[in-house]
């Protein structure tokens, strides 16, 4: 392995454990630069659910559910994009986040129902949108705790990669130093 790539990794696994254990220090802050990323994403979300209604809406079964996805998630993604930082959506954003996914678990049940007169494993969506509608329901009546439980669940993720990074690199280099590179 290449001098240059070694030390890549070695930084890698440091800077990983690095933004896990800002990231278990700072919740806010993460849940902020969250909201922005997730801002891109619910709106290019909602694009496509509008773009694939206002394209195939005679083919869609559900279309009309399709149409309420995007616009709700194209409005949540305008408001994360526009204010990622203001007071307002900070407070809300949980809120929001909460709503979004308890409208996904509709949807979701909505489609599993729809889909069990075609499809054998319809349960499947069916209790994927149960337990998104149970989640964000948690989400909406303990807010504070689902801000602690993401940071904690991504920090833990980073530390925990970073770790593992650090370890292959420390094996390579017993191994180089075994066979005498």
């Amino acid at each position: 392995m290449k001098t240059c790539l070694r030390i890549l990794w070695l930084v890698s696994g440091i800077l990983l454990i690095a933004c896990g254990v800002y990231v278990l220090l700072h919740p806010a802050q993460t849940l902020m630069s969250i909201a922005s990323l997730l801002g891109l994403a619910a709106l290019f979300s909602g694009a496509f659910s509008l773009a694939t209604y206002f394209t195939q809406k005679e083919e869609l079964f559900g279309a009309k559910g399709i149409l309420l996805d995007g616009i709700l998630d194209v409005i949540l993604g305008v408001l994360l994009i526009v204010y990622p930082t203001s007071s307002l959506i900070a407070n809300l954003f949980l809120g929001l986040m909460s709503l979004w996914v308890i409208s996904k678990g509709a949807m979701a049940i909505y489609h599993a129902v729809l889909a069990k007169k075609f499809d054998r494993q319809w349960y499947i969506l069916l209790i994927i949108g149960i337990l998104l509608v149970l989640f964000g329901v948690l989400a909406l009546i303990k807010p504070i705790i689902t801000m602690v439980a993401i940071s904690v669940i991504l920090g833990v993720f980073l530390i925990s990669d970073g770790i593992e990074i650090l370890g292959h690199w420390w094996m390579i280099q017993k191994f180089r130093k075994n066979l005498g590179l």
